[in-house]
C-alpha cells in the first residue's frame, strides 16, 4: 500500500504551523504572538517525534517549542505559507524499529533536498480504522535553515510554474518509493510499492507480457479518506448497528405475538422526573448522575447559575412556608457539601493564579476578602433563606471574573519583560542588525510593548475596575443578606467544667480563669452585710 501526500499550510486559511506541530508530535506548544496554547499532550497514538535540521543549524532548531514559534513569527504576510507536510504510509510488514528508522531516513532526505527543518512524527493506526495504517508526518519549515537562522523560502521547486512543480512532486514520490522498497529489501520482505498510477503500471505490465498482472491493475484506484469522513463513517456504522438491534427486537416480539416492554428510561415516570426538577423532600439524591462535577461546576460560572444551585433554592423555597427545612438540609447534606467544595476550589484556584502572576505574590485586599467570604460555610444558618445558593454562586462568579482579568493584565507585563530579555539576548548573540533572530525578537517586543501601553492598557484597567466593583457589590449583598453569627466566627464554644454550673463560683484558681475565650466565669456577688437596706437586690 503506497501513500505519499503533500499538504501546504497557509495563514490565509487560518492554519497555524505551531498547532500542526503540536498535533503531530502530541505535545503542548505556545504561540507567543497570540498567546494561544495548543494542547495535544494527551493525544494517543504518537510513537515518536524528532526534529531534524541541516548540519550547522542553530541549536534552537532542534527544540520544537522554540523552532515552530520562530517559524510562525518569521512569516509576516497575512496569506503566507507557513509550513509544508509530506505524509507517507509506512509498511505494516516492517517492525516498529524499522518503521521509525524509515521515517527518520525520509525526514533526513527532505532536509538534504530542501535545506529545511523537519519534524518527524510516527503515528499508529486508529483504533477504529485499518490496523495496517502505520504512517509518518514529515512537517517541513516554510524557510531554509542557515547557520544564522531562517533564510530563503524552502521547497520552491514544488511551487514552480509551467509544470515544473508537478515534475518535482513526481520525483519526490519516486524518491519515497525507492526508500520504502530499500527498507523492505533490507528486512528481507518481498513486498514492493510503486508510486506510479495504476494505469501506468498496467501498461508497463502488458508491455512486459504479464497479462494477469495487467488485468489485476485495471481496478479503480482507492480514494484516501480524511479524518472527518472516517469519523462520519464510524458514526453511521454505529447508528446502523443500533437500528439493527431495535429491528431484531421488534421482529422477535411480533413473532412471539406480544408487545415490547417499554424501557425504563422511556416510561411516564421517567418523563415526569426529567420535567420536574424538584424531588420530594424525603427523597435523597444518590448515584453519580446527581453528584456535582467540580470542573463542570466551574465552567457554569461563566454562563448561568448552575442547575444544582437552582435545584437547592427551589427545594428550600418549597418547604419554607410549610416547614421541614431541617429535613431537606439533612437529606441534601452531601450535595450541599459538594457544591460548597466546588466554590471553594474555584475561588482558591483563582487566588493562586493571581498570586503566581503578581510580583511578590501580592493581591488586592478586597479580592482576598471576597475569596475568604466564598470559603465560609453559610449554609448551616441560611440554607433556607430566599435565593441563598443563587447569591452565593453569584459572588463566586464575580470572584472568578475579576481574577481572570487581573491575571491576564499581569501576564501582559510578564510577556513584555520576557520579550525584553529575549531581545537583549538576540542583540548579544546576533550582533548583525538583519539577523532573523534579532528581527523576530524585536517584533515580539514591539507587540508586547503595544499591549502594555496605550488604549489596550486603558481598556484592561477599566474592565478590571468594573469587575472589582461588581465583586464588592456581590460581597456586600452576601454579607448583608446572610450574616454569620459572631460566635461562629470569633468565639469558640466554651467547654463546660464538671462541678461548676453557669452561676456557681469557683475557687479563684487558674483553672477557673482559663477557658476557650480566656475569660473568667463570674457570678453575681451577694450584698455586703450592713448595707442590705440601700444595696440589696431589687425585686
Amino acid at each position: 500500500m503506497y501513500h505519499a501526500h503533500v499538504k501546504n499550510f497557509s495563514r490565509r486559511k487560518g492554519e497555524s504551523s505551531i498547532a500542526a506541530a503540536a498535533y503531530r508530535a502530541g505535545i503542548d506548544l505556545v504561540d507567543t504572538h497570540s498567546r494561544v496554547v495548543h494542547r495535544y499532550s494527551q493525544r494517543q497514538g504518537v510513537v515518536m517525534h524528532r526534529m531534524l535540521a541541516p548540519q550547522g543549524a542553530p541549536a534552537w532548531c532542534f527544540d520544537p517549542e522554540v523552532f515552530w514559534d520562530m517559524n510562525e513569527a518569521g512569516e509576516t504576510r497575512h496569506n503566507a505559507r507557513i509550513a509544508r507536510e509530506l505524509e507517507v504510509s509506512l509498511p505494516h510488514e516492517l517492525s516498529a524499529d524499522q518503521r521509525e528508522k524509515l521515517a527518520l531516513d525520509l525526514g533526513q532526505a527532505l532536509v538534504d533536498r530542501y535545506h529545511c527543518a523537519v519534524l518527524v512524527a510516527v503515528h499508529l493506526p486508529s483504533r477504529h480504522g485499518d490496523q495496517r495504517n502505520h504512517h509518518t508526518h514529515l512537517l517541513m519549515s516554510a524557510r531554509q535553515i542557515t547557520p544564522i537562522g531562517l533564510g530563503e523560502r524552502a521547497g520552491a521547486e514544488l511551487d514552480a510554474r509551467s509544470g515544473r512543480g508537478h515534475t518535482e512532486l513526481r520525483a519526490l514520490r519516486s524518491l519515497v518509493a525507492d526508500m520504502v522498497n530499500a527498507s523492505l529489501a533490507n528486512a528481507k520482505i518481498s513486498t514492493r510499492v510503486d508510486h506510479r498510477s495504476l494505469a501506468t503500471q498496467a501498461v508497463a505490465a502488458a508491455e512486459a507480457g504479464d497479462i494477469a498482472r495487467a488485468w489485476e491493475l485495471t481496478r479503480m484506484p482507492s480514494v484516501h479518506r480524511g479524518k472527518i469522513e472516517n469519523a462520519l463513517m464510524r458514526r453511521r456504522a454505529s447508528e446502523d448497528e443500533r437500528r439493527a438491534e431495535v429491528s431484531a427486537l421488534i421482529n422477535q416480539a411480533q413473532a412471539e405475538g406480544r408487545l415490547m416492554e417499554t424501557p425504563d428510561r422511556h416510561t411516564l415516570e421517567a418523563a415526569r422526573r426529567e420535567r420536574n426538577v424538584i424531588a420530594p423532600p424525603a427523597a435523597k439524591l444518590s448515584g453519580p448522575q446527581h453528584l456535582l462535577d467540580q470542573r463542570q461546576f466551574k465552567a457554569w460560572f461563566h454562563w448561568e447559575m448552575s442547575p444544582i444551585a437552582a435545584r437547592l433554592d427551589r427545594q428550600f423555597a418549597r418547604v419554607r412556608a410549610e416547614g421541614g427545612a431541617d429535613e431537606v438540609l439533612r437529606s441534601e447534606a452531601q450535595l450541599i457539601n459538594d457544591w460548597l467544595e466546588a466554590q471553594r476550589e474555584a475561588a482558591s484556584e483563582m487566588l493562586r493564579s493571581v498570586q503566581a502572576a503578581s510580583p511578590g505574590g501580592q493581591v488586592n485586599p478586597g479580592f482576598s476578602e471576597a475569596v475568604e467570604a466564598v470559603k465560609i460555610d453559610r449554609s448551616r444558618f441560611h440554607a433556607a433563606a430566599p435565593d441563598f445558593f443563587a447569591k452565593s454562586e453569584w459572588l463566586c462568579r464575580k470572584v472568578v471574573d475579576y481574577a481572570r482579568l487581573e491575571r491576564d493584565h499581569l501576564v501582559v507585563g510578564q510577556n513584555m519583560e520576557a520579550a525584553w530579555g529575549r531581545l537583549m539576548w538576540a542583540k548579544k548573540e546576533h550582533p548583525h542588525p538583519r539577523a532573523s533572530e534579532r528581527l523576530n525578537a524585536q517584533r515580539l517586543y514591539n507587540i508586547a510593548r503595544e499591549q502594555k501601553s496605550g488604549k489596550p492598557e486603558e481598556r484592561r484597567r477599566a474592565a478590571i475596575e468594573d469587575a472589582f466593583n461588581e465583586m464588592q457589590v456581590a460581597l456586600k449583598m452576601v454579607e448583608t443578606d446572610f450574616p454569620m453569627p459572631r460566635t461562629s466566627l470569633f468565639a469558640p464554644a466554651l467547654p463546660e467544667k464538671a462541678g461548676l454550673g453557669p452561676f456557681e463560683e469557683g475557687d479563684g484558681s487558674d483553672q477557673d480563669v482559663k477557658s476557650g475565650s480566656n475569660r473568667r466565669e463570674l457570678k453575681p456577688r451577694l450584698p455586703r452585710s450592713g448595707m442590705s437596706g440601700s444595696m440589696g437586690m431589687r425585686h
